[in-house]
This record gives C-alpha cells, sequence and structure tokens, in this order.
C-alpha cells in the first residue's frame, strides 16, 4: 500500500474502499463495496495497437455494481451520474484501409539464393511488437530476441551452434546477434526480426564471433 495513502487512511474518520480482492487497502476501510470484473461490464477494451473493442457482459452480477451505486450515492449530493455511458463504439472497431491488390500483376516469385553472394535474408515481425509493447516494461519479455536464424546446413559449413555470439554483416553494416539452427529452413536464407535488422541489406554474411 502506497504510504502516504495509508497515513491519509489513519486520519481520515471514514474509509470507502472499492475492490474485488482483499488486500491490505481493504484492512483499513471502515466501508468496502464489492468491485465487479470486466466479464461482468458492458464496455469498452483497448487493445495494444490503440484500437477500441466493444465489450459485452457474460456474468450478471447478483445484485447491482459499485458503479451504480456510486450514482445513486452521487445522486443524494444533487450530482448526476450515468453509470452507463450510452456513447458505445461499434462492436468491432474499424481497421484502416487497404489498398486492393491489382489482379492482373501476377505476385513475383522470389528468387532461390545465388551461390558467392552470401545468404538471402528475411525479416518478420513478431506478433507482439510495436510501441506499446516497445513502451510498457512489463511487457518487454515479449520482444524477438536479437537472433539470427539458419539452416542446419549453412550453420555446420560455417561452424555455428545453436547459442553462439556470431556477426551479421551486409554493406558496412554489422550487427552482433545469437545464432540458432532451424533444420526446417531452407539452405541460403536466414531469418531475422525487423526489429534486429535494421540497416542490413537483402543479402548477409554470418560469421562466428
Amino acid at each position: 500500500m502506497n504510504p502516504r495513502l495509508q497515513e491519509l487512511a489513519e486520519r481520515a474518520r471514514f474509509v470507502l474502499t472499492t475492490a474485488m480482492f482483499e488486500s491490505e487497502g481493504t484492512l483499513w476501510s471502515h466501508l468496502v463495496v464489492p468491485g465487479t470484473s470486466y466479464l461482468e461490464r458492458d464496455g469498452t477494451t483497448v487493445n495494444l495497437e490503440g484500437r477500441p473493442q466493444r465489450q459485452r457482459r457474460t456474468v450478471a452480477s447478483p445484485t447491482e455494481d459499485e458503479l451504480s451505486f456510486f450514482a445513486r450515492l452521487a445522486l443524494r449530493f444533487g450530482v448526476e451520474i450515468d453509470p452507463w455511458p450510452g456513447m458505445l463504439p461499434e462492436d468491432h472497431a474499424a481497421l484502416p484501409e487497404v489498398e486492393e491488390a491489382d489482379a492482373t500483376v501476377a505476385p513475383a516469385k522470389a528468387a532461390a539464393p545465388k551461390r558467392g553472394q552470401g545468404l538471402a535474408l528475411v525479416r518478420y515481425r513478431s506478433l507482439f511488437s510495436g510501441e506499446a509493447v516497445e513502451r510498457v516494461s512489463q511487457l518487454q519479455f515479449q520482444r524477438p530476441a536479437a537472433e539470427v536464424e539458419l539452416s542446419y546446413e549453412d550453420a555446420t559449413a560455417r561452424g555455428i551452434a545453436t547459442g553462439a555470439s556470431v556477426t551479421v554483416s551486409s554493406n558496412g553494416t554489422s550487427r552482433a546477434l545469437r545464432a540458432r539452427v532451424n533444420r526446417r529452413l531452407r539452405k541460403g536464407v536466414v531469418r531475422i526480426s525487423s526489429e534486429h535488422a535494421e540497416g542490413l541489406h537483402d543479402r548477409v554474411e554470418v560469421k562466428a564471433g
């Protein structure tokens, strides 16, 4: 419990708390109003991309929730509070518009890696990535590891094993990463997350150490 909040609670003549679970804060309270969870309330949630989404309750509370309680309490003091705001978003948040591909243009096939030109770099975006993950310390474990995936053949030819420190370089740019051998990866191709492939070109050299 915050020391300042505890100090105020000790000095107050009456402490009212709303919470779902018993805590140090509820022990200092004269009255505890049970709180409802998101499963017991209609409303909205905002995902990691910042998009609002409609949320419908799945469990009906046996009594009125704390929002209704405080709304009725405020009304006794002449303050009108709507416990259930009427302005709600659509059931599905709008997605950004995507340009339609020209059906008359056949998709280009990826060219097979040529010998003597290094390894073909494939960048990928991690499922959990972006500003929302980067700015929240609790979500740092979701960020992709600083590693490069190599095929078994390429790793063996270079004397590289999983976990080894390697240098990935191209056109004057180098990155120190950890190797991970992927037996399902095609020979001549390496995979690096976009976050750790910045500055690298489409063809790279991978060396141990």
